[in-house]
């Protein structure tokens, strides 16, 4: 939500790119069938080979972000789950 790929998806005739304000003249389309993330299966097997004690989810949109991190939890019990707002602050 609020990035120029969701807006361009949603139809958007004016974008900013680098805070300039630009015509969108092209023709987009949306392909539900492919991915280049990982699903919930795979960030699920590839956290559980290092388990690390903290993890941020800091990608998607806030529903996914959530459902994940239950997950997480339910995976990982001993695991902190940290799922950032816009504009929070994690020390590393």
């Amino acid at each position: 939500v609020g990035t120029p790929g969701r807006a361009l998806v949603e139809g958007a005739d004016r974008i900013r790119i680098h805070g300039k304000e630009v015509e969108v003249n092209a023709e987009v389309t949306r392909l539900e069938a492919f991915s280049a993330h990982a699903d919930e299966d795979e960030l699920v097997r590839w956290v559980s080979m290092a388990v690390p004690k903290r993890v941020a989810l800091v990608h998607g949109e806030d529903e996914g972000r959530e459902a994940l991190a239950v997950r997480f939890g339910r995976e990982f019990p001993d695991m902190e789950i940290i799922v950032p707002m816009r504009g929070d602050t994690i020390d590393v």
